[in-house]
């Protein structure tokens, strides 16, 4: 019996050294602390028909996993309250490929792999399409208020702006 208690306690503890964190990784992360907290606010983007729609904002960030990922939940509604965009973003430090990716779902099934990387004032993040294309996002955020710029360029070097939208901070939460 006794001898049951000390290999039990003997994988316990090597199982509790296994789950330290890695104390990079909480710092690495920091910097994106401006961006913690449930934001709203409303923009614009370009439908692929060209059609220029306008919605409003929700974005609930919050660190997860004792802080070694930071989890963006994102809602947009058009003007009848419908849901035109759902979805869930984990930021992350690779450190095998020493840099911060981002796993990006959509409600429809859609998933993107995008790679970050953050700025003085926020964060950036692109993925390439399956059709060469790159999609990038710029965020910036001074104080309380949060301003997002998305761009097409199907070549790498032209590129259009196809949305655009600015939050405040605020209290509310995005679920309704």
């Amino acid at each position: 019996m006794k001898k049951i208690f000390i290999t039990i306690a003997g994988i316990v503890a090597i199982s509790a050294l296994a789950q330290q964190p890695d104390t990079n990784v909480f710092d690495d992360l920091k910097a994106l602390s401006k961006m913690e907290g449930n934001w709203s606010g409303g923009g614009w983007t370009i439908t692929p028909e060209r059609k220029r729609v306008t919605f409003t904002q929700h974005e609930e960030i919050k660190y997860e996993l004792n802080g070694t990922i930071l989890q963006i939940r994102g809602k947009g509604f058009n003007e009848d309250g419908e849901i035109i965009h759902d979805a869930l973003g984990i930021i992350y430090y690779e450190p095998d490929q020493n840099k911060y990716l981002m796993d990006a779902f959509l409600a429809s099934g859609q998933h993107t792999l995008a790679e970050i990387e953050i700025t003085p004032s926020g964060m950036n993040w692109s993925f390439r399409t399956e059709q060469g294309a790159t999609i990038s996002y710029e965020i910036e955020i001074i104080d309380d208020t949060w301003t997002e710029k998305g761009y097409y360029s199907p070549d790498g070097v032209k590129k259009f702006l196809f949305i655009e939208f600015s939050l405040t901070r605020n209290t509310k939460s995005i679920e309704k």
